[in-house]
């Protein structure tokens, strides 16, 4: 019998365990013992070269991770909500990491970057605490095909074959973006290789050109009349190379130094091997090959550095798409956060104690609009409170409870004037007690 986190009770004869069949053949199904070469993103080392020279690349997850925000955590019981809140903001990440948001930005970083990301709860020696939280590298992570099953694996330099994961109680795996059966996800960049490789042509040529103006090559060459020698043209040649030598040694000592050269009926020529007229010429079809990138990520582009206008502004349908892939990536997210947090509560003793988490506002908006924003909900709170006090006045509400319960349902009682309308109505409620003449 498997129990939790590598407890197991064993019979005497072990029997083995039979997995059903599907009838469709799985895209998982392999000759292989592993398949990594089946895998939909087949040089994970590929995106990390893309992302170390185009920069755009390499801000894509971060700029989603600060749009996903943070979450609070919620519970009736302030002992589970506080013992939660200092696992979140303490938790041990790898060796040298602390909090659960840098635990989630790797996985998510990972998810983004190379389509799936892979974590580990690493528990004390007495099983009774979390020493640490884990992040493999995506690069390594495989899949073997064994006993009917498909099971995770990790490459390693110690060991031959990939590493089976058996025990999974503790492993947490993650991969947002599955096609057709296949369980390792899809990058964000895994259509992006090819116009990679065009604006790094287009990157490296402008290098080249810059280079050659920056750093140029002279070409000189001595013309000689048809009166002068073939020893006076060597001679002219000699001073010329040595003056040469002697001024490129002083413009690298930071000093100036004139050249002079030629004899008698000579004539000195000097050109630049690629002059500045060389980067008039380079045609760069950066835009049509940024806007590619850009649409990929799903994100504006002055988001991603790119400024094409004095006017930057999230339009109403960028806003509606963004806020809707973050609650998208959110909703992948929220089955590991909440069985990582009940683990937690599982082995220090507080299984089954009632928690959640709540996301925080996705805010695209500037701070004029939000201010705006928050002035058109005051105004809406305070004509729906006009409105249910006219109705009690009418006498449509019986008694201060059942105006409390409206007030409840429409969460207005937060607010100073719904609290005003309750104890005004409980006031009234209240019987009066006659006072007796003296």
């Amino acid at each position: 019998m498997k129990l939790p986190f590598g407890y197991e009770l064993r019979k005497r004869q072990s029997e083995k365990v039979s997995v059903p069949e599907s009838q469709i053949r799985e895209s998982t199904d392999s000759r292989w013992g592993y398949w990594s070469h089946l895998a939909p993103n087949q040089d994970l080392n590929l995106y990390d070269e893309m992302r170390s020279t185009i920069p755009p690349l390499d801000m894509i997850p971060g700029k989603w991770f600060r749009l996903l925000g943070t979450f609070d955590i919620k519970s009736d019981n302030d002992r589970i909500r506080t013992k939660l809140e200092d696992f979140k903001k303490h938790v041990r990440v790898g060796w040298y990491g602390q909090g659960f948001d840098s635990f989630l930005y790797q996985m998510f970083d990972s998810c983004l970057a190379k389509g799936g990301g892979l974590g580990e709860m690493v528990l004390s020696e007495s099983m009774m605490d979390v020493d640490r939280m884990v992040i493999a590298r995506a690069n390594d992570i495989v899949f073997v095909k064994k006993d009917g099953r498909l099971w995770l694996a990790q490459k390693t330099k110690e060991d031959a074959e990939p590493r089976i994961l058996h025990n999974m109680d503790t492993i947490y795996y993650i991969a947002p973006d599955q096609r057709e059966g296949h369980p390792q996800g899809y990058s964000v960049y895994y259509s992006l290789p090819f116009v990679t490789q065009i604006l790094y042509r287009i990157e490296k040529s402008v290098d080249n050109a810059v280079w050659r103006v920056g750093d140029p090559t002279f070409i000189s060459w001595i013309e000689a009349s048809e009166k002068a020698g073939e020893q006076t043209i060597k001679n002219a040649k000699a001073d010329y190379i040595r003056a040469f030598q002697k001024a490129m040694k002083a413009r690298k000592a930071g000093k100036v130094r004139d050249i002079f050269g030629g004899g008698p009926g000579t004539r000195l020529h000097v050109q630049i091997l690629g002059g500045s007229e060389l980067l008039d010429h380079v045609q760069i079809p950066f835009n049509m090959v940024i806007d590619q990138i850009v649409s990929k990520s799903d994100l504006p582009d002055w988001m991603l550095g790119f400024h094409r206008s004095t006017t930057e502004r999230l339009s109403t349908n960028q806003a509606d798409m963004i806020v809707s892939k973050v609650k998208w990536y959110r909703d992948e997210l929220d089955p590991m956060i909440e069985r990582i947090f009940s683990t937690y509560l599982t082995v220090t003793g507080d299984a089954g104690a009632a928690w959640k988490h709540v996301w925080g506002p996705v805010n695209l908006l500037d701070e004029k609009e939000h201010a705006q924003a928050r002035l058109y909900d005051a105004s809406a709170r305070d004509k729906e409170l006009n409105i249910i006090e006219r109705l009690d006045a009418m006498g449509a509400y019986a008694g201060a409870d059942a105006l409390e319960q409206v007030l409840r349902d429409n969460d207005l009682l937060k607010t100073a004037l719904g609290r005003d309308v309750w104890r005004s109505r409980l006031h009234a409620d209240r019987p009066k007690v006659p006072v007796s003449a003296p």
